[in-house]
């Protein structure tokens, strides 16, 4: 992701072995964070699905003109 901040931020970056290691500390936060994640990979998915059939029906109909 891109951001831009207004003013001034502190942030760090969170390795996977980092959350890994959270997640094992800490059980409870990681499944909702695991679903969040996979709802993001389904939907970005999906998404990237219609655009390839567009492209597809676009591309028909640009041939067959």
């Amino acid at each position: 992701s891109h951001v831009t901040a207004m003013t001034d931020i502190d942030y760090g970056i969170l390795s996977l072995d980092d959350f890994s290691n959270i997640v094992q500390e800490n059980p409870s936060i990681g499944g909702s964070v695991y679903f969040e994640v996979a709802k993001s990979a389904v939907n970005n998915l999906a998404t990237a699905t219609q655009d390839i059939s567009n492209l597809t029906q676009a591309f028909f109909f640009a041939l067959t003109r």
